[in-house]
């Protein structure tokens, strides 16, 4: 009976305890965004630069929605000792003489500037590397005027084939050529001021369909043919 009595334990143990294997770990899942519902609207919070996701008290507005700053006139005058500057988010103008005379070897101008003031970097001699972005819409005179970025230009030191140097929102700023007659290339919206100063070979000009705006001053010096 004794015996009976422990297989019939031994069946009872085997019928309610069933082994399952562990489950295999999935792979780890990193948060891309972080979702929340403004106005029946998702929005989604993500640091493209980091590229990843941040949320709760971790997201920083300013950085998804800069604040607007400006450069003031003459902040950065005569500073010998800037070398790089890499102006912040939100920078939408720089104003006059702000880096005028300055030691800056580079700057960078962030996405969203739209305007760069007279002289803004005027003698800046050991500037050469210049960042431009695609929404300004405007520079002042002799903004980079005596840099050796825009002499590079002009030496056809740097690596533009074109006799043409655009920057910004299709905005001509200088021009290196020695045609009689000059052909304004399409996509250029503005001439900058003093863009063709003192060509005096130039006896005829060709504007683009794109021009909208050409500065005082544009060709300064030049011997131009009025129209008959």
């Amino acid at each position: 009976m004794k015996c009976i009595s422990i297989m019939l334990t031994l069946i009872t143990l085997m019928t309610t305890y069933v082994w399952t294997p562990e489950p295999t770990p999935g792979p780890e899942i990193k948060e891309i965004a972080v979702t929340s519902i403004v106005g029946n609207k998702a929005v989604f919070l993500i640091d493209h630069e980091e590229m990843e996701a941040k949320k709760g008290s971790d997201v920083d507005i300013t950085e998804i929605f800069p604040v607007e700053s400006h450069i003031e006139d003459w902040q950065f005058y005569l500073e010998m000792g800037l070398r790089s500057k890499e102006l912040p988010k939100g920078t939408k103008t720089i104003g006059r003489y702000a880096f005028a005379r300055s030691g800056l070897k580079s700057i960078t101008i962030p996405y969203g500037t739209t305007e760069i003031g007279y002289a803004a970097f005027y003698h800046c001699d050991n500037l050469k590397e210049v960042d431009i972005p695609a929404t300004v819409t405007q520079i002042d005179g002799k903004a980079f005027q005596f840099t050796s970025w825009l002499e590079d230009f002009y030496r056809g030191e740097n690596d533009d084939e074109s006799d043409f140097l655009i920057v910004g929102d299709g905005i001509l700023l200088a021009y290196r050529g020695d045609a009689e007659t000059v052909i304004i290339p399409e996509g250029v919206k503005t001439i900058a001021e003093e863009a063709f100063l003192n060509h005096k070979e130039i006896k005829e000009v060709v504007f683009s369909s794109t021009i909208s705006k050409i500065e005082e001053d544009a060709f300064k010096g030049c011997d131009i043919k009025p129209a008959e």
